[in-house]
């Protein structure tokens, strides 16, 4: 497989040569569509900066699994393993797609700790997860039109069975939980 490339916006005020070095710290690696790349509750000891392709992160529901959101190319993923103490994934990573990607240790990490690689990689952490919040944000505007809608249809009288009936506060707890592994 081609050494993959860099989100030119991730690295937009970088040397090609501090970029070089960044791969080069790295571990290049390709997904089929379907492979798992992380597994919720597994430790986090790795970042992944997506090249090509596309993620899925998705967290278990009883026996089901509920999409919370993407991983884009130039995006990264496990980017807890840029922190002390970063603990274990909060959510399954799949290839949607087939997929290239660079992986960084936390021995690549500390490498670059401490240099303009690091600032670029931290503001673009930033703008990535502003993205996923916004995605959590349309999740909880959908589950307050489904209560909505539930609502409208008890005083039309046609009431759902009382399983079905979800409160918008519980239906908020559990889209946050499965996203910030919180408890349940």
């Amino acid at each position: 497989m081609a050494s993959p490339t860099p989100s030119p916006r991730l690295f937009q005020n970088l040397s090609p040569a501090q970029v070089e070095r960044i791969q080069a710290l790295g571990r290049r690696i390709g997904f089929i569509k379907g492979r798992v790349v992380f597994t919720e509750g597994q430790p986090v000891t790795e970042a992944l900066l997506l090249t090509e392709g596309r993620l899925a992160m998705t967290v278990s529901e009883g026996d089901e699994r509920c999409i919370v959101g993407d991983v884009w190319p130039g995006e990264l993923v496990g980017e807890r393993a840029f922190f002390d103490g970063a603990g274990v994934h909060q959510v399954t990573v799949t290839a949607a797609a087939n997929s290239r990607a660079l992986f960084l240790d936390r021995a690549a990490i500390a490498a670059i700790e401490d240099s303009a690689a690091m600032a670029s990689i931290q503001q673009h952490m930033v703008r990535t997860l502003l993205r996923r919040l916004q995605g959590t944000d349309l999740a909880v505007r959908k589950a307050w039109q489904e209560v909505r809608a539930a609502e409208a249809k008890a005083l039309a009288g046609d009431l759902p069975p009382a399983e079905e009936r979800v409160p918008l506060a519980i239906s908020v707890r559990n889209i946050f939980n499965k996203i910030l592994g919180g408890a349940k």
